[in-house]
C-alpha cells in the first residue's frame, strides 16, 4: 500500500527515516521499537479498544519468533501487534522480512534446496516451516528424488483475468502486419 510513497523518498529521506528508526524493508515497513515486549502488550490492547473485541489472544512470550494462529482469532489482531499471519504462523515482521530476503538469495534458477535452518529460526517443527513456505509461495517438489523448494505462479482469478477484444481494422490497416498485430493484441 506504501509502494508509490517509498519510491518517491529521495536518498536524504531514506536516510531522515532510518535516524527515526524506521526500517523499510522489501516487504515491509516496520519500527523495530515496537516489536518490544511491552510495545506489543499496548498495541494488543490498542487493537482490542479500537475492534471492541472482548478478549485478546495472549501476546507471544519475550523472544518469540512465530506463534501459532489461533482459531477464530482475526488476522487483523497478528498484523496490529506486529506478527502478520503466514499460513498457520503468525511470524514477527523483522524475521519475516528476513526469511523473504532469504528465500529470495537462496534460490537458484526459481529452485530452492531444502534449508535446515529455516525451522530453527522461524521457531517451529519442520512441517509447520513448510506450511509458512507454501503460504509464503514456495511449494515443495521432488525433481529426480531431490526435494526443492520452487517459487508458484500467483494464481489467478477468472474476474481478475481480462482479455482484451480486438479492435475493427480500419481499410488503412489491411496490410498483413497489422492483421498479425491485431492477433497478438487478442491474445
Amino acid at each position: 500500500r506504501v509502494d508509490a510513497l517509498i519510491a518517491a523518498l529521495d536518498p536524504a529521506a531514506h536516510r531522515q527515516l532510518a535516524r527515526l528508526g524506521v526500517r523499510i524493508g522489501h516487504f515491509r515497513v516496520h519500527l523495530p521499537g515496537l516489536l518490544k515486549p511491552p510495545a506489543v502488550r499496548l498495541r494488543a490492547a490498542l487493537w482490542r479498544a479500537a475492534t471492541g473485541a472482548r478478549t485478546v489472544p495472549p501476546v507471544p512470550a519475550p523472544g518469540r519468533v512465530s506463534v501459532p494462529v489461533a482459531d477464530g482469532v482475526d488476522g487483523s489482531y497478528y498484523t496490529a501487534i506486529g506478527y502478520p499471519a503466514v499460513g498457520p504462523r503468525a511470524v514477527r515482521v523483522d524475521m519475516l522480512e528476513r526469511l523473504m530476503v532469504r528465500l529470495r538469495r537462496a534460490t537458484v534458477q526459481g529452485a530452492m534446496p531444502p534449508d535446515p535452518t529455516i525451522a530453527p529460526a522461524l521457531g517451529c517443527s519442520v512441517a509447520a516451516a513448510d506450511a509458512v513456505l507454501l503460504a509464503l509461495g514456495w511449494g515443495r517438489h521432488e525433481i529426480d528424488g531431490a526435494t526443492v523448494y520452487r517459487r508458484q505462479k500467483p494464481k489467478r482469478h477468472a474476474a481478475a483475468v481480462q482479455r482484451r477484444k480486438p479492435r475493427a481494422v480500419a481499410d488503412a490497416e489491411r496490410s498483413p502486419f497489422a492483421v498479425l498485430k491485431q492477433f497478438a493484441l487478442s491474445k
